[in-house]
């Protein structure tokens, strides 16, 4: 039978960095800020939530302004964090109904569509949520990064994917399949990038951090992971 165990459970023996992956937040971040998309004074929800890790990003760079939601389906937040009253947690099972009195103007949906069963309800859903000129940030493993390859050239299995269920990672992308799933659903692709090109134990080296995220900028389909920002131009 699969193996199924908490997000919290699996969380609470992984090192502080990895319940926080500052450099995906921040990656994510600085390309709305260069896309000049604004996030201030707007309806925003976090799908998949988690601990709270990007709402604390957001409040960190001063947006606070901003009506902040959160949706997971366990409520697994820091107990001592400071924000936690700056935005409202709501318990959501992303795989089946979604709360429908709300719309957004941004929406997050971070390393969530590979849990999902039905990918493509789930970018329906995501439509059904939107405003007009919504724009809707996805990250997400890439099953032919450059690292995957390696492995499978030397029969190893790929990163991200899995033969037992334990994190449920049950779909997996490439860089033009993920495109062109979304644009099927009529998803404008603005930008794709990956979250980084060499490993983050060499991001504390300033000259190799500019190195990886150039690289990142550049070859997303070889990164191990992915971020895309996309745009619904009206609602259903």
């Amino acid at each position: 039978m699969p193996v199924e165990s908490p997000i919290a459970d699996i969380l609470k023996n992984l090192p502080l960095e990895y319940h926080d992956p500052w450099w995906r937040n921040k990656r994510i971040l600085n390309l709305i800020e260069k896309l000049e998309i604004d996030l201030n004074n707007k309806k925003i929800v976090d799908l998949g939530c988690a601990q709270g890790w990007l709402e604390r990003s957001l409040f960190v760079r001063g947006i606070s302004k901003s009506k902040i939601q959160g949706w997971d389906r366990i409520d697994i937040r820091a107990e001592k964090s400071n924000f936690r009253e700056k935005w409202i947690h709501k318990i959501v099972d992303l795989s089946k109904d979604w709360p429908s009195d709300e719309k957004f103007e941004i929406i997050f949906a971070l390393e969530v569509i590979e849990h999902m069963i039905d990918t493509d309800s789930f970018l329906e859903k995501c439509k059904r949520i939107s405003e007009k000129d919504t724009y809707i940030i996805f990250s997400t493993p890439n099953i032919a990064s450059l690292k995957s390859r390696f492995k499978l050239l030397l029969g190893k299995y790929p990163d991200a994917m899995e033969y037992r269920n334990i994190i449920h990672h049950v779909r997996m992308y490439t860089v033009p399949t993920i495109k062109s799933h979304l644009e099927l659903h009529n998803y404008e692709v603005i930008k794709c990038i990956g979250v980084s090109f060499l490993p983050m134990t060499l991001h504390k080296y300033t000259l190799l951090r500019k190195l990886s995220n150039f690289l990142a900028n550049k070859f997303p389909s070889l990164c191990n992971n992915i971020i895309l920002v996309t745009k619904i131009e009206s609602t259903l």
